[in-house]
């Protein structure tokens, strides 16, 4: 499951993780709906199995930046 669509058009599938898959940039350069598919099953399957709270993780940008 995709977490959340950040303010700035990334596909963020876990908010204690900071990978994100760029999908306004694939939207405006005009990719077909099989390269938009194909990036976003690229950040399902780039899903942590855990969060990294537990690790004193920090964030690369404040929750405000990605829009939650």
């Amino acid at each position: 499951m995709i977490e959340l669509i950040t303010a700035d058009g990334k596909v963020r599938s876990c908010l204690g993780d900071h990978r994100e898959v760029h999908l306004k940039t694939a939207l405006r350069n005009g990719e077909d709906d099989e390269k938009v598919r194909e990036l976003l099953l690229a950040a399902m399957n780039g899903k942590p199995r855990n969060h990294s709270f537990h690790k004193e993780y920090q964030p690369g940008r404040p929750m405000t930046a990605i829009g939650g």
